[in-house]
């Protein structure tokens, strides 16, 4: 698959999303994590903060999905009436392997894919605890994980073992637990 992030001329989206950034206010964090108990950003908030600015400016997303070498992938697409556009991609990365987890991790995905791409900002209450490490409370058990993509922190999405960054292949990860190797994504 051909990974292109732009059209070939950016000049008249680039302007028209300057504009619109200049009237989008953050994403209002309307949703509870009980396993965190923090607050976060829905995808409707996000959705809802963004969609009148960039339609006023010429402006649509489109959020789809596509098999890729992880198994699947949210794309979005930033589109202008002029025929521009700016595109992302995120694969997939499912802590539990049924429905339920696969609903997550695309929901998860087209969040951070839709602000990403507008260049909006949301509070991570539920990102940052993986990220940091110090996603569960000393003693407490692990819980089925709510946030698709775990990789962000350092548990393994198969086993729940340990993450360590692989030396030799910047980006990609390897579990110290089964032994499982997560590649880097590359564009």
């Amino acid at each position: 698959m051909n990974y292109e992030l732009q059209s070939q001329e950016t000049k008249d989206i680039s302007a028209a999303l300057a504009k619109a950034q200049g009237s989008i206010e953050n994403a209002l964090k309307d949703s509870k994590n009980p396993h965190f108990k923090s607050t976060f950003a829905s995808l409707a908030s996000v959705i809802n903060a963004t969609n009148a600015e960039l339609s006023k400016n010429g402006l649509a997303v489109v959020q789809s999905m596509a098999p890729c070498e992880f198994g699947v992938m949210v794309i979005t697409t930033l589109y202008h009436s002029s025929g521009q556009w700016f595109r992302s991609y995120i694969p997939l990365l499912l802590s539990k392997n049924d429905m339920q987890g696969m609903g997550s991790a695309i929901t998860y995905a087209r969040r951070y894919a839709l602000s990403a791409i507008v260049g909006i900002t949301q509070e991570d209450d539920d990102g940052n605890s993986v990220s940091n490490g110090s996603k569960y409370k000393k003693d407490e058990e692990p819980q089925d994980d709510p946030i698709p993509g775990s990789l962000l922190g350092d548990k393994c999405p198969s086993c729940g073992g340990k993450l360590m960054n692989d030396k030799y292949n910047i980006g990609a990860k390897y579990c110290m637990s089964c032994k499982t190797k997560f590649p880097a994504v590359r564009p």
